[in-house]
């Protein structure tokens, strides 16, 4: 659900590398600099699969990069059934079936009409003409999640760990929090806020998630400069984990 699906997801992930570094014996900030340089490449690929899905999508906008994405129907009873008897009227030979599983039982039935109607319109542009009548142009917000929380962040990451290599342990770590924390509160400007505001009009729910995460990310960015935690080429406790795996 919006913020939280990638907070607590990220919540389980750091909660595992958590587990591994002790039952290894490995410093946690240690392991988690030499983690945290990739993790952006699987968040690029995480936001195109959204975009690909039509998921998770912007707020309207008029600007010439907007787009439009069908699966905004589901957010209104009324719009996704008069968009979907159209498109039946459009190309019945294909969708007759579906709508009428789609009226024999709606809960099970909407999400097998709209893919239905999707993979229609691929060949039956009446269809796609139907859809752009009934949903809004939108921010294709997932790429510009894709290109700061992906491909900037894993840049910036990656030139640091390479760069800078006597920097204390956790600044890295931290570096991925606090820049991941800002590029999510700049996007959420352009995304489509869920359905529940933690301020209404003001901060969303990513927004709100990733404001702990700054925090925790600056405190670790902080103790790391300052020298509380052992440098990145130097010997960690316990298990020593190579620099360069």
């Amino acid at each position: 659900e919006g913020g939280m699906s990638f907070h607590g997801g990220f919540l389980g992930v750091c909660a595992a590398v958590a587990l591994f570094a002790r039952r290894n014996q490995i410093d946690i900030l240690r392991l988690g600099d030499l983690i945290a340089p990739v993790a952006p490449i699987g968040i690029f690929f995480g936001r195109i699969a959204n975009f690909i899905n039509g998921e998770l999508y912007g707020r309207v906008t008029s600007a010439g990069v907007g787009m439009k994405f069908p699966k905004e129907l589901l957010e209104s009873e009324d719009d996704f059934y008069n968009a979907m008897r159209e498109a039946v009227e459009a190309d019945p030979e294909r969708l007759a079936a579906l709508w009428d599983g789609y009226l024999a039982s709606p809960s099970t039935g909407k999400g097998q009409l709209l893919e239905g109607a999707l993979d229609a319109s691929r060949e039956n542009p009446a269809i796609l003409e139907v859809f752009g009548n009934y949903v809004q142009t939108r921010h294709p917000s997932q790429l510009y999640q894709a290109f700061l929380e992906g491909l900037t962040l894993f840049a910036i990451l990656f030139v640091l760990r390479l760069r800078f290599r006597n920097l204390g342990h956790g600044v890295i770590t931290g570096a991925f929090f606090v820049l991941y924390a800002t590029f999510r509160i700049v996007a959420e400007q352009f995304r489509e806020p869920d359905s529940a505001w933690v301020i209404e009009g003001f901060l969303t729910k990513g927004q709100f998630y990733s404001i702990f995460m700054y925090a925790i990310g600056a405190a670790f960015v902080v103790a790391g400069l300052k020298g509380k935690t052992g440098s990145l080429e130097g010997q960690s406790s316990g298990k020593s984990v190579s620099p360069g795996s």
